[in-house]
């Protein structure tokens, strides 16, 4: 494998990313390939097409700050929520790269029960929307689901989280919302580019 040009400059160029990959349990679900296609020779957000400086775990794409702040399908939640919000089973949810998180009160007694599985939005709703057939239903099948309820949160994972590119004015717009990712940026990392040759 050393032989293969991808992996040999992942290794020369990000062998602490790749480490972090590891360690998070997300390098079993992006190849090398990937890895050095998509994220080390591109600079663009890939929300936005601005530079990204950072590696949005779950779906292995380079994200800005500014979309990682404020675009919410680059934002990672429960299984529960989840479930609420995208009206999905755990069976379905399973299926998608989770990262595990270690609440803070648990890091020095980490057991298996203790430790959140956190599931991509953007991963979510593409499901979501692949299950019910459309946005649409998906938007629908949430509302049946709670018709007394509704709160502002999963309605806005589910209308302000963009599954297309949003192209470089969003990186321009001033949004009034602030970030409301609870687990705080946990999937992501910093991730260097090189320039082709």
């Amino acid at each position: 494998m050393e032989a293969l040009p991808a992996y040999k400059a992942l290794t020369t160029h990000a062998q602490g990313e790749l480490n972090k990959l590891a360690r998070v349990g997300m390098i079993k679900h992006h190849t090398a390939y990937a890895l050095y296609n998509k994220v080390l020779l591109s600079q663009e957000c890939a929300s936005c097409s601005v530079f990204g400086g950072f590696l949005f775990l779950p779906t292995c794409e380079r994200i800005c700050y500014k979309c990682l702040m404020q675009n919410p399908a680059y934002w990672v939640f429960s299984f529960p929520m989840a479930k609420k919000c995208f009206t999905l089973t755990e069976a379905e949810l399973s299926r998608l790269p989770f990262l595990l998180l270690v609440p803070a009160s648990d890091l020095r007694q980490r057991t298996q029960s203790s430790l959140i599985p956190l599931v991509s939005v953007k991963q979510a709703k593409e499901l979501a929307n692949k299950k019910h057939g459309s946005s649409s239903m998906t938007a629908i099948k949430y509302l049946e689901g709670k018709p007394a309820v509704r709160v502002e949160m999963y309605q806005r994972l589910q209308t302000n989280s963009s599954l297309d590119s949003l192209g470089p004015e969003f990186s321009r717009q001033l949004k009034k919302f602030p970030n409301r990712d609870a687990f705080g940026c946990a999937a992501v990392i910093r991730f260097p580019f090189v320039k082709a040759g």
